[in-house]
């Protein structure tokens, strides 16, 4: 909501080449990430699972946050697709 929020990261899961899973805290907000991986043809499929259990103000606008959420990690995976295959 036009604010950054500092907080620790936690390494959940970790699986060479298939899984990778990370506990987010940051401020009143705790987020579970979790990304698989499958080859598909020459390439790889990337799955991301993200959960988010909001507290204090963000109890309050917790729809409008998981559609921005939604919105940046989209836009992320966009763009690391672009750098990895671009170099």
């Amino acid at each position: 909501m036009g604010r950054r929020i500092e907080g620790e990261m936690q390494i959940t899961a970790y699986e060479p080449d298939t899984k990778c899973g990370f506990q987010v805290n940051a401020g009143p907000m705790q987020v579970n990430l979790t990304l698989t991986f499958k080859t598909v043809g020459t390439g790889t499929k990337v799955n991301l699972n993200a959960q988010g259990n909001p507290g204090g103000l963000f109890k309050l606008a917790e729809g409008v946050l998981a559609g921005q959420v939604k919105s940046m990690m989209e836009g992320n995976l966009v763009r690391l697709k672009s750098q990895l295959e671009n170099g």
